[in-house]
């Protein structure tokens, strides 16, 4: 959703909790019951993995995980307690513990960005605790080692299942550090043509139908209908546009390119431009100027001379996921720098999980500029999907124009919502409780 700490204070606690219990004795809890527990909590893992976390509500996904979570520490760092060493070698003890910890954290965020193209290690742990699970009851005589053999396999058996379904209609398949891009080629029988979806995780980042009267049509969020769409398409008549893209994803937008307009995307991942570029022809076959600029989109911005952009299109959430210092009042601060005189900046705020329209409501307002929030449906025949956006703009000519009041739609701010700023944010007073 955001990676701001609200987020990461129940695994923390959870983690923190179990060692506090393992490592207060063994008359709390008997290993017979740490065993059992670490066991529940191997099985409530694999219940949401199997099942798809994406399926499942998120309150339920995050509790699970968390109780699993504490449950597997619990066993672990039981296991640890009893194996600890005389008390002239605690000393080292606790920094292998450290060193442990810190061989993890570098196994996770930087070998298995590149060493594995889709998210397995979490698979991997969960395989490698029901490893130790076997090791923990060798002494309990054959039938236990036997049952930690099965939940092991059964267990490793996730690596295989989400390995096979990734390679599922895959033409190209790519991880680094920012997460894993996926292109899926399918036959669209609705279409009947070829289609190909890039994904981001599981989050679509954009679609393109092989068929000649959709093939350089704007899809997806981005259809003429759109917020994004009718700010192209409406704000600058026939005379050519400058456009500034945060977020490239397929290069959709690129769609909306005529002879003579600039397109400049911005784009923190290297890896997107290659698939955009070559398993795309959004970008390539556009008639616009365009150029991309890797890099985080507000430092590039901040670096670069007032590009007098007609729109900016702020679009790098990776579906639910937001950066947040993308849409704070600083943030739209650096955008109206690079705006032209009555430019529109155009929030993509289609989430689940979170209502952002007062966030930017409440940033424009402060900043001196007039918002518009425009839902439109979904449109199968062109396969332009719904989508949320908010546009931010002082062009009074724009606000009025009819086809833009018929398609405004009202929503109210939360009177416990307090503005975005790069020193404060809540995702509490705007968090979707229910969908």
């Amino acid at each position: 959703m955001a990676s701001i700490p609200l987020l990461w204070i129940a695994p923390l606690m959870a983690y923190l909790a179990s060692f506090i219990v393992a490592f207060s004795g063994e008359r709390l809890l008997p290993r017979e019951v740490t065993l059992t527990l670490g066991a529940v909590g191997l099985g409530g893992s694999y219940y949401l993995l199997s099942r798809g976390i994406l399926a499942t509500p998120l309150l339920i996904v995050a509790s699970g995980f968390s109780v699993s979570l504490f449950l597997l520490c619990l066993f672990l760092h039981a296991e640890l307690y009893r194996r600890r060493p005389h008390e002239g070698h605690l000393t080292a003890f606790y920094s292998f513990v450290a060193i442990g910890g810190a061989l993890g954290a570098i196994l996770v965020g930087v070998v298995a960005p590149y060493l594995l193209d889709g998210n397995y290690e979490l698979a991997f742990g969960l395989t490698l605790a029901a490893a130790l699970g076997i090791v923990a009851t060798w002494e309990f005589g054959a039938l236990p080692r036997i049952i930690a053999l099965c939940v092991t396999a059964g267990v490793a058996s996730l690596i295989a299942t989400q390995v096979k379904n990734d390679r599922v209609d895959t033409i190209r398949r790519t991880r680094n550090f920012y997460g894993t891009l996926s292109v899926i080629q399918l036959r669209n029988a609705a279409f009947t043509a070829t289609s190909r979806t890039l994904y981001n995780g599981a989050i679509s980042h954009g679609r393109q139908v092989f068929r000649e009267d959709l093939a350089h049509a704007p899809t997806s969020y981005y259809g003429h209908p759109s917020g994004v769409g009718l700010a192209l398409d409406l704000c600058c008549d026939d005379r050519p546009r400058r456009i500034g893209v945060i977020g490239l994803g397929a290069g959709t937008i690129a769609a909306y390119g005529k002879a003579g307009d600039h397109i400049r995307f911005y784009d923190i991942n290297p890896a997107v431009e290659d698939v955009a570029r070559n398993q795309f022809t959004y970008v390539r076959g556009s008639p616009a100027d365009i150029d991309v600029v890797i890099g985080d989109a507000r430092v590039s911005m901040a670096n670069e001379a007032p590009q007098r952009y007609d729109v900016i299109a702020v679009d790098a959430f990776s579906g639910d996921a937001i950066p947040v210092h993308l849409i704070t009042l600083e943030a739209l601060e650096v955008y109206k720098r690079h705006l032209a005189p009555g430019g529109i900046v155009a929030f993509h705020v289609s989430n689940r999980h979170l209502d952002l329209k007062p966030v930017v409501a409440q940033i424009a307002a402060r900043a001196g500029m007039k918002t518009i929030w425009i839902s439109n449906e979904e449109d199968t025949k062109k396969d332009v999907w719904r989508s949320d956006w908010v546009l931010v703009t002082n062009n009074r000519a724009f606000l009025e124009r009819q086809d833009i009041a018929s398609a405004t739609s009202k929503f109210t701010i939360p009177r416990t919502l307090r503005l975005w700023t790069d020193d404060y944010n809540s995702l509490l007073p705007i968090f979707k409780f229910r969908r």
